[in-house]
């Protein structure tokens, strides 16, 4: 009897992760889609962007981030709700939910994996009805950069 309840745990747990998605997971399902645009910048080239930055603040933040990805995919409904399924799969990957709000048609879903206080992994997915977009971050992150990030959109939005 042990062994079946062993058995049926295992099988639970396995099932549970079969259905898990990574940031690579989903970018992997997405980047050669029509006119899909996808960008990786390692380290070496955020360092090189860094050269001509004179706000300080986003010059800490480039510096604790190790790597960059993103994407940028035109999409349909279809595609629209394949995207946010597989974003929302994260959570299962070990991501933990920040924010998924939808407002005036656009979502805006972000995802973190942390390691005591850092963020070693952050995740931001925005889908409209004309596209999906997601950028994958990983480094040494710290709480205060979500904030930076938020700040740097609101000015954008000026």
């Amino acid at each position: 009897m042990m062994k079946k309840v062993v058995l049926v745990l295992v099988l639970a747990v396995c099932s549970h992760f079969a259905f898990a998605q990574s940031p690579a997971d989903v970018i992997n399902a997405f980047k050669d889609s029509p006119k899909a645009e996808f960008v990786e910048l390692p380290k070496a080239l955020l360092k090189m962007a860094l050269a001509g930055e004179e706000n300080a603040e986003t010059s800490s933040f480039i510096n604790r981030v190790d790597n960059m990805k993103m994407l940028s995919v035109p999409a349909d409904k279809k595609l629209r709700t394949s995207f946010l399924e597989k974003v929302r799969k994260m959570e299962k990957g070990g991501f933990e939910k920040v924010l998924d709000m939808a407002e005036d048609g656009t979502t805006i879903l972000i995802y973190s994996k942390t390691k005591g206080e850092t963020i070693s992994e952050l995740v931001l997915a925005e889908v409209d009805d004309e596209e999906c977009e997601m950028i994958h971050l990983t480094g040494n992150l710290k709480v205060e950069d979500l904030e930076m990030l938020q700040n740097l959109d609101e000015g954008d939005e000026e």
